[in-house]
């Protein structure tokens, strides 16, 4: 049995490495295995045979629902269904129940699965009832799913009824159905006479396949036969994939007997579900329950109840607990973590708690059977303590298998196997703390045989008591001073010379030498006394060795401030017995480190020495130049404090360890600026100067004010005390209420210096000065007042001189004295000349001036003038602009002043200008242009009306060249220039004279400086007519005849009369100012008292115009025209006599009147003479 049982445990090792769902066929072994484990079960020794297979420590579970825990993949299960119950008596006895199915299966599962199981219950007995009512069935078995009800019987007389059907017993996995049981069907019911019942039908263990569920058994049928009418029918069967099937009725007697009803069905599965089977399932009947006995009036006996019962092998766990022993923790913080190192080790378990007390759940592993695992701890970060201040005492307990009794130490190793539930427990308990205190000597070992030493320590509260040394010479043999120690209380640990010793502890060196093997560190532990404050856990043990001291004097040399004032400078540091004057040493280093050793010698005791510097030879700066301070120390006896000077006298004893510094710092340099006055002192009696020192890196003092009148100046120096190497800048400046400007004096600087640093170069304001240590400097800086200066300059730009001769005199006056002129010189553009300088009498008024000299060959007004002006003092000269260049100077000033001449340019312009009504037509415009070296286009004018908005026509003419410019009708303009009347005039204010200059085109030859403008002024012409008369032929027919000549029309003037005689006319002619666009008529009559009528004349019209209007076709009277604007209509009107036809008869009387006439012309001509 047992080599099957570990075969089967080699299946089950198999089956726990296949994937969960995965289903592996059971091995004969297996299945022989769980049958004999099955039957087990019933007979009470299933865990007998578990133990036996080297399974021992199954956990049977107790509770449900359960959840799988960590580290369990199979679980085992055994399943029963309900038994089917017993058929009521009667006559006889009723039917037993079946038997339900029994199973046992391994089946796979994953930690966190929710498992869960319904017992199914045992069918009802049938009962057994008396006439009326039935109420003998047997109940159904409850379970997943129930089973059907037994039958009830006929209810005549005494009857059976069925036994109930047996429920299914059924466990699931996270809600799903994973193995199921089905019930026994339940016992027929007995009749009073006839065939015996059927007993309930039990469930087969054969399984087809594991993904079914059990059928349940089908109820037994009732008895039959018989006289009397009765009997049960038979009891439902047990759940199952098709449920069982209700038991048929049986009857007692014919067919016509009261009719038994038969047993219920039992419900069907719950469900198909795959099941996670590892091994099985297998099983076999389980045993029948028993039938009711013969005429036994009782209830046939209940169905057997199911079970399921759930076995699962534990992994092995490990687990590590904290447990804090008295005193509890060393620190309030102190905390522990507690891990542990193997395979799926758990996280590390930091304890929390207080004082003895471990709140926190302890360290657990759900361990691998027969890996190796180490649990061990330390202290959590942030723990004031170290775990070498905590005892540690292990113990360690095991459910298991493993003997854990050897687990002492930490850590603890251990090899867990299946079944082990292993729970350690640290327990730290603080550790005290000792301390002790021991004597050695060393060299000779005691200067004086009675020499001994007293060891004690104390706690600042209490001096225990002390241990005196014993031995001589170098030994010791007295114990050491040791005593138990609180932890956290501080402690120092001492000596002193006993009573009757001789010599003093201070003959004696300490050397201090402590070990410990608890946390705190001792290594600094080198002096004496010794402060120690133990923690728990610290055994601490210090020795002070004491050596006699040999009497020994030192020399060092130390630099304050900034060190060294110079690089290069180095001391001697010497001694002397006065005797010998030992060799020196000569400090190194740089700045005011010193890398040199000291002068370091073993003295003779009472032998006066002398410690002594000096400068080394190599050295640039004086001794004088740094302060000297001495510090000395002694060890010893000997007391040093009054040695504060060098040379420093000295007279050591045994034991003294004198140690001098003489301390060299530079001395602080200084800075002082100081006022003087030179000439006649202040400018204003309000002026004072304000003296100031501005540093980036120092600080430095207020400014000062001087003080004083005149040229006195009565207040003191400013002063700084500076830092040697820090830059500084010495300035001065007006004080406020000055009523003069600083640059109105001049400045004159002179520095001293009694320290390192060369001043020479200190001549000018602002002072820039980085004093180095020993520096003194003093600087003065002395205001005169300045006297104001003028200065007048010619200068030439553009092209130079315009002609070669031109030269300028520059002058200046006061308005009360005109000195000399200065004439300039140079060619072109050059002036070779110096300007004219002079000294100025502060607020005289002055005007500086230029004119031309006389051999020059141009105007002053063919040059532009431009001024410049500049002045290092204080008057304002930017507005000086302008010649004459009017200035009044004050203390201070140097005006310096430019008069830049500049040829002018030439110019020349065109501009139109309309007068009268402006323009005749609205698109009149006028193009203006010319001709000449660099004339620009054509332009036309702009505008309407009387306005032009166009800019002028203008020429930046060469000098020289002749220049042409018109005006003409712009294209697009409807009038002609014929209609205007053109006025030109033109001015310049160049030299070139214009005047003669009044028609178009206009010609001019420019020079330097002409700007001529001309203006054509266009006024529309007023349109005329005119109508004269005149004789043709031989003149008038009558003396008297004349003619009236007229108009009609605006402005038409009244009637003309011709005067004149014969052929001659000698009256003006009718003329007429017309209005442009109005219309006229021109005519004529004989004037009044003329004895011709207008008809003996013949009239030829003829007229001129010099305007626009066409008059050609004007030939008759009455002329109409309509002029426009320019028209001058000029008409005649020829009157001729028409001569009349003459008979011939009448020749001789025209002659005779002729020759009448003559006669009469004859004497008319005699009287008007």
């Amino acid at each position: 049995m047992n080599a099957t049982l570990a075969s089967t445990l080699s299946s089950l090792k198999v089956a726990q490495a296949a994937a969960i769902g995965t289903h592996i066929s059971p091995s004969p072994k297996f299945s022989a295995f769980a049958r004999t484990a099955a039957r087990n079960v019933r007979t009470g020794l299933a865990f007998a045979s578990l133990a036996s297979a080297g399974l021992a420590h199954a956990v049977t579970v107790s509770s449900y629902p359960f959840t799988v825990p960590a580290g369990v993949s199979q679980i085992t299960v055994s399943i029963q269904g309900g038994g089917g119950g017993g058929g009521g008596s009667d006559a006889g006895a009723g039917a037993s129940g079946g038997a339900a199915a029994r199973y046992d299966a391994v089946l796979n599962v994953a930690p966190g699965d929710l498992i869960n199981r319904t017992v199914g219950s045992g069918g009802g007995g049938g009962k057994v009832s008396v006439g009326t009512p039935c109420n003998s069935a047997g109940a159904a078995g409850s379970g997943n799913p129930f089973g059907g009800a037994g039958g009830q019987p006929g209810c005549v007389n005494q009857s059976g009824g069925g036994g109930g059907g047996g429920g299914a017993s059924s466990l699931t996995r996270n809600g799903a159905i994973v193995l199921l049981a089905g019930g026994a069907g339940g016992g027929g019911g007995a009749s009073f006479v006839g065939t015996a019942p059927t007993v309930g039908g039990s469930v087969s263990t054969t399984m087809a396949s594991a993904l079914s569920c059990s059928p349940g058994g089908s109820g037994g049928a009732g008895a039959t036969g018989g006289s009397a009418v009765d009997g049960g029918g038979g009891g439902g069967g047990g759940g199952g994939f098709s449920s069982g099937g209700g038991g048929a009725f049986g009857r007692d007697g014919n067919a016509n007997g009261n009719v038994a009803t038969g047993g219920g069905a039992g419900t069907s599965c719950a469900g198909n579900q795959a099941l996670l089977f590892a091994s099985g399932p297998t099983g076999d009947n389980a045993v029948a329950t028993g039938a009711g006995a013969a005429n036994d009036s009782a209830v046939g006996s209940t169905g057997s109840v199911g079970f399921v019962t759930v076995d699962f092998t534990a992994a092995p766990t490990l687990s590590l607990q904290k447990a804090i022993g008295t005193g509890g923790r060393i620190a309030p913080a102190d905390q522990f973590a507690l891990s542990g190192n193997g395979p799926n080790s758990a996280a590390t378990v930091n304890t929390t708690g207080s004082g003895t007390t471990v709140t926190s759940a302890p360290y657990s592993v759900t361990a691998t059977a027969g890996a190796a695992y180490t649990l061990t701890e330390a202290m959590v970060a942030g723990s004031p303590s170290l775990l070498a201040q905590y005892s540690q005492a292990v113990a360690c307990t095991n459910t298991g298998p493993t003997n854990v009794s050897g687990l002492t130490t930490v850590p603890i190793n251990v090899t867990p196997v299946t079944g082990d539930a292993i729970a350690c427990t640290i327990t730290n308990t603080p550790k005290a703390p000792t301390i002790s205190l021991q004597k050695a000597l060393g060299g000779t070992g005691r200067i004086a045989a009675v020499d001994q030493f007293v060891l004690t320590h104390t706690d600042f509260v209490i001096a225990l008591p002390p241990v005196i040394t014993t031995g001589a010479g170098a030994s010791v043999t007295s114990p050491a001073n040791t005593f138990i120690a609180k932890a956290g209380t501080r402690y120092a640990l001492m000596e002193t010379m006993s009573g009757q010793s001789t010599s003093a502890l201070t003959q004696y060196s300490q050397a201090v030498a402590c070990t410990n093997t608890g946390p705190t560190n001792v290594s600094g532990l080198s002096t004496v006394p010794i402060y120690v404050t133990p923690v728990n856990g610290d055994a601490i043990a210090c020795t002070i060795t004491n050596t006699p001291k040999a009497p020994t004097i030192s020399l060092q040399k130390a630099l304050g401030g900034t060190g060294r004032i110079a690089a290069a400078d180095q001391f001697f540091l010497t001694h002397t017995d006065f005797v010998i004057a030992l060799p020196p040493v000569t400090t190194t280093g740089t700045g005011a480190s010193v890398t040199s050793p000291p002068n370091t010698f073993i003295a003779k005791a009472g032998t006066r020495y002398a410690l002594m510097e000096a400068m080394a030879s190599r050295s640039t700066s004086a001794l004088t130049q740094y302060s000297q301070a001495v510090a000395c120390t002694n060890t010893g006896p000997t007391n040093v404090s009054g040695l504060s000077t060098v040379p420093i006298y000295v007279t050591p004893v045994n034991g003294d360890a004198i140690a001098c510094t003489i301390i060299n710092t530079p001395k602080a340099p200084t800075i002082s600026l100081q006022k003087a006055l030179g000439g006649t002192g202040r400018i204003a009696a309000a002026d004072q100067f304000s003296l100031i020192g501005t540093s980036t890196s120092s600080p430095v003092p207020a400014f000062t004010a001087t003080t004083g009148t005149g040229s006195a100046v009565t207040s003191t120096a400013y002063t700084i005390r500076a830092t040697a190497g820090s830059a500084y800048t010495l300035n001065e400046a007006m004080a406020a209420g000055s009523a003069s400007a600083l640059k109105q004096y001049s400045q004159a600087v002179s520095c001293t210096n009694t320290g390192p640093s060369n001043v020479s170069g200190l001549n000018t304001m602002p002072i820039n000065v980085t004093p180095v240590n020993g520096d003194a400097i003093v600087c003065t800086v002395t205001n005169t007042p300045k006297a104001s200066t003028i200065s007048l300059q010619g200068a030439l730009s553009g092209t130079g001189r315009i002609a070669a001769t031109d030269q300028f005199v520059l002058t200046y006056t006061d308005f009360n004295f005109a000195p000399p002129p200065f004439i300039t010189t140079g060619t072109g553009a050059t002036v070779t000349s110096r300007p004219t300088t002079f000294t100025a009498t502060a607020g005289t008024r002055y005007a500086l001036m230029e004119t031309m000299s006389g051999q020059s060959a141009s105007a002053l007004t063919q040059y532009s003038q431009a001024v410049i002006c500049t002045n290092t003092g204080p008057t304002n000269v930017s507005g000086l602009t302008a010649a004459p260049i009017y200035v009044t100077p004050v203390n201070g000033d140097a005006i310096a002043c430019t008069i830049i001449n500049t040829p002018k340019g030439a110019t020349v312009s065109l501009q139109t200008a309309l007068g009268g009504t402006g323009r005749i037509a609205a698109t009149d415009q006028l193009t203006l242009s010319g001709s000449g070296a660099g004339a620009p286009a054509p332009i036309t004018t702009a505008g309407d009306g009387n306005s032009v908005t166009s800019a002028a026509y203008t020429i930046i003419a060469t000098v020289g060249e002749a220049y042409r410019l018109t005006a003409a009708m712009a294209t697009g303009s409807a009038s002609t220039l014929a209609q205007y009347i053109r006025v030109v005039s033109c001015t310049n204010t160049g030299p070139t004279q214009v005047s003669g200059v009044t028609r178009l085109p206009i010609n001019v030859t420019l020079v330097h400086g002409d700007a001529v403008a001309c203006m054509v002024t266009n006024a529309p012409k007023a349109a005329t007519l005119s109508l004269q008369t005149a004789l043709g032929g031989v003149g008038r027919i009558a003396a008297l005849d004349q003619f009236a000549l007229s108009s009609s029309g605006a402005g038409s003037p009244a009637v003309t009369t011709t005067t004149g005689t014969s052929a001659s006319v000698t009256s003006t002619a009718h003329s007429i100012t017309a209005t442009a666009g109005s219309a006229y008529s021109l005519n004529q009559t004989m004037a009044t008292g003329s004895a011709s009528t207008l008809a003996q004349y013949s009239q030829t019209v003829s007229c001129t115009n010099t305007g626009p209007t066409v008059v050609s076709g004007f030939t008759a009277l009455p002329i109409n025209v309509s002029p426009v604007n320019g028209d001058a209509i000029k008409c005649i009107v020829t009157n001729t006599l028409i001569p009349q036809p003459v008979p011939a008869t009448s020749t001789l009387a025209l002659l005779l009147l002729g020759f009448m006439l003559m006669a009469s012309a004859g004497l008319v001509a005699r009287t008007k003479r």
